[in-house]
Order: C-alpha cells, then sequence, then structure tokens
C-alpha cells in the first residue's frame, strides 16, 4: 500500500510538471512586420513609447496590457514579460494543484491533455478569463480563503486592460459575484465594503499607471464594440455551416444541464440551497454567449475561438457543479463538449490539426522547440529592442520631408511609421475601418 501511495503520488507529480511544460509560453517575442494586423500591434507600442493616452489619444480594442498579446521588442522592458510570464505560469500551477488535489484520476489527467492540445496557440486572454471564473467560484465556495478573492481581482484588472470589451464583462462578473457573496452572508458588509473599495482604487491607480483615461476608454471601446457587429459581420459560408451546428450542438447540451437543474431546484424548493450552484451556472451561461458570439460574429477560421474557449471554460462546469451521484452525467456532458471542440479544431479550414500532433508525437518536439525559441529570444531580446530604437535616427527619404513633426497614417498601414522613424500622434480611432459610426468618426474629425 506504501509503494502504491508512493507511485500514485509520483504520478501526480509527473503530470504536474509536464501540464506546465505544455502550458508554457510559446515564444517570447515576436518581430515587428508589415501588414494590417501587425499594424495595430505596433501601433499600440508606439502608443506606450510616446506617452499616448488610451481612451483620449488612442482608441481600440486591445487596451495598454495588449502588449502581453503583441509581445514586440518596442518600448517595454523584457522584465515586463518575464513577471507576466512568472505569473501565468504560478497562476496556472497553483490552479493545476488545486483540481489534482481535489479531483486527480487518469480520466481527468486525458481531459486535461486533451484540452490543452485543443486550446494550444489560443489568446493567453482566454487564459485569464478562465483563471479568473476559477477564482470566483472557488471563492464562493470557500470565502475563508482570500487568496481567491484576491486573484479573482487582480486577473480581471489584467483582462480589463488587456481587451476592453470581455474586461468589462469580467468587472461585471466580479462585481455581481461579490454582491452574491453579500446577500448569502459569505462576506460581511464590512468585509464588502473594503472589496468593492479596494477593487474600485486599484482600477483608478491602474488607469492612472496605464495612462488610461477610463471614461473615454469604456466609452470609446462600447462603440467600437456596438459598430463591430455591423461593420466586420460576414454570413456563414457553406464550409462552415457545420461548425456552427457543432457550436448549437455544445451550447445545447449545456443548456439541457442547466435548464434540468433549475427545474430540480424549483420542484425540490431548493431554490435557495442550490443558490450557489445556480449562480455559477448563470456565470458560465453569460460567459458561453460571449464566447459564441465573439466567434460567429465573423464566420470563417474565426470560429476556432468558441472551440477552443469551450473546451476549457466547459471544465469548470465539472469542478464547481456538487458532488452528487448526477455528477457522470456532469462528467459526460464535458466530455462530449471537449470531443466535439477537438474535433472541430481539427477540422476547421488551416488549423494546425492537434489529432496529427498527438498522434505522431510532434507535439512534444514542437514545444522543446518552442522553449528553446523562448529562453533564445529572451537572450536577444535586448538587441532587437535596441535596434528598434536606432529607426528614429537613421534617415531615409520620409525623414526628409517630414523632419521631427509628428505623423498619422491613412488607412491601417501603420508599420511604415514605425520602420521609418517617424513620431506617431494618431486620429484616436487609429485605423481608418474602425471608424464605425458618427461617434468615433466624430472622434478623429474633432484631432
Amino acid at each position: 500500500m506504501v509503494f502504491r501511495s508512493k507511485l500514485t503520488i509520483s504520478i501526480r507529480y509527473f503530470f504536474f510538471f509536464f501540464f506546465i511544460f505544455l502550458a508554457f509560453p510559446d515564444f517570447f517575442y515576436h518581430a515587428p512586420l508589415e501588414g494590417l494586423d501587425t499594424s495595430w500591434n505596433i501601433a499600440i507600442h508606439l502608443a506606450h513609447k510616446y506617452g499616448l493616452v488610451f481612451g483620449k489619444d488612442f482608441i481600440f480594442t486591445y487596451g495598454p496590457l495588449g502588449i502581453f498579446q503583441t509581445r514586440l521588442p518596442i518600448a517595454v522592458s523584457k522584465w515586463v514579460y518575464l513577471l507576466f510570464d512568472a505569473y501565468f505560469l504560478f497562476t496556472f500551477s497553483f490552479i493545476l494543484s488545486k483540481i489534482f488535489k481535489k479531483h486527480f484520476s487518469y480520466g481527468l489527467v486525458i481531459f486535461v491533455f486533451l484540452a490543452m492540445i485543443t486550446a494550444m496557440y489560443e489568446s493567453q486572454l482566454i487564459w485569464l478569463f478562465f483563471f479568473f471564473l476559477f477564482h470566483l467560484f472557488s471563492f464562493l465556495q470557500e470565502p475563508r480563503q482570500p487568496i481567491y478573492i484576491v486573484q479573482a481581482a487582480v486577473l480581471s484588472i489584467i483582462c480589463f486592460y488587456f481587451k476592453v470589451n470581455l474586461g468589462i464583462v469580467i468587472i461585471f462578473f466580479f462585481l455581481a459575484g461579490i454582491s452574491y457573496a453579500l446577500l448569502r452572508k459569505k462576506l460581511n458588509g464590512k468585509s464588502y465594503a473594503v472589496a468593492l473599495i479596494s477593487y474600485m482604487l486599484a482600477i483608478f491607480l491602474s488607469a492612472r499607471l496605464l495612462h488610461v483615461n477610463l471614461g473615454g476608454y469604456v466609452k470609446g471601446s462600447l462603440e467600437l464594440i456596438d459598430g463591430y457587429n455591423d461593420a466586420m459581420f460576414r454570413p456563414l459560408g457553406g464550409e462552415f455551416v457545420i461548425f456552427l451546428v457543432a457550436a448549437l450542438l455544445i451550447i445545447g447540451l449545456i443548456a439541457a444541464w442547466f435548464i434540468y437543474r433549475l427545474r430540480i431546484s424549483v420542484r425540490e424548493r431548493g431554490l435557495i440551497k442550490n443558490a450557489d450552484e445556480l449562480f455559477t451556472y448563470g456565470i458560465l451561461a453569460a460567459s458561453i454567449f460571449i464566447i459564441f458570439k465573439s466567434a460567429f460574429v465573423r464566420s470563417n477560421t474565426h470560429v476556432y475561438f468558441f472551440f477552443k474557449s469551450l473546451c476549457l471554460t466547459v471544465a469548470l462546469l465539472y469542478l464547481f457543479s456538487p458532488q452528487t451521484a448526477r455528477k457522470r452525467i456532469v462528467a459526460g456532458c464535458c466530455w462530449l463538449v471537449l470531443l466535439i471542440s477537438f474535433w472541430a479544431v481539427n477540422a476547421i479550414p488551416g488549423s494546425f490539426q492537434p489529432y496529427l500532433r498527438i498522434v505522431n508525437g510532434s507535439f512534444l518536439s514542437l514545444k522543446i522547440q518552442e522553449i528553446r525559441q523562448y529562453f533564445a529570444g529572451l537572450r536577444d531580446y535586448d538587441s532587437a529592442r535596441a535596434a528598434s530604437d536606432s529607426l528614429e535616427i537613421r534617415n531615409n527619404d520620409y525623414k526628409s520631408i517630414v523632419g521631427d513633426h509628428s505623423v498619422d497614417i491613412i488607412p491601417t498601414e501603420i508599420s511604415k511609421i514605425y520602420f521609418n522613424g517617424l513620431r506617431y500622434d494618431p486620429r484616436p480611432v487609429i485605423q481608418s475601418y474602425s471608424a464605425y459610426n458618427r461617434y468615433l468618426d466624430s472622434l478623429n474629425n474633432r484631432k
């Protein structure tokens, strides 16, 4: 028995470090390039470089912490990236250790492995969203553990300044969570007031630190979100209809379970008794709707976002459902969602096909190569940043005309400003196609 116990512990540690290995960042930085998306990547860094105020001088769907998405060697110290990566891995390790301690089994190991392979190369933002939800739900289960509410607050603020459309929703979830905790007497009035005041103060202080005009940041981003739905909508192409069917099947599975549990609670007069479960399901339902909407506004390869996100989010359904005999039903639902997501990510045109990477074992060699590239990038970062800074002192045809004056560019190729070492001072809505409506166009008109 002692041998079996030690073997189990050894296996658990093996998979713990194996999953940290899989979660390790794929790269340390990107080289700046020309192009539409790479131009707004560059623009976020130039905003930091020239002290532009987000929400006033610079309005985009990504905020000042969007640098963790873009990862360019422009105006950002390597220590900023290192600290963020360390925080990401620490948070991932903390969550994984909690899950293993409470739920470890070989079935769980297989589920986590497939979910991580499916979600591989997804934006760290969706991982941060998953981390946030885990900590928020854990706080409702264990309100005496302050690390959960503190981490949920920190993660929500990071997400808010990372990408504002999802960040606003996460802030709402956090406020709803602590308000629910007050109503359920998981927090007393004094603790609630301290948490709320501290949270609001942290948002305002971080806004000053990150050069953010909060009113303009929220207003401009909401206008971008609203206009995006009309301006960027793309009808579902024939080859993508099957993925809509798959997404609706997933939503139907989860909705059926939510409705079933709600009916049971009503029939057994257990709405108050099951309030934590129902509140958790409500937050998950809202999250799934947001993920679905984000993925299918542009019905092309963007739909992969839904499936990659859901294979992580659905795990919370199992982790935070009550420990009853019906847990097997929840587990079955989660497995179905994962398998559908795994199939979809393999089948979507242009996918990296995780199935083949598992079958031929290439995910291991690729990950080893990516980790090597990460440390090579860390080693080379200072020289890359120095090369970036040197662009300002190089002479070229544009500088002979513009001199030291500031410039903007129409319509979208902001990279031309960067590569010619010119001083960036843009219209607030930085790319022409993003001035979707009267309000956004008026901001550019005034500038």
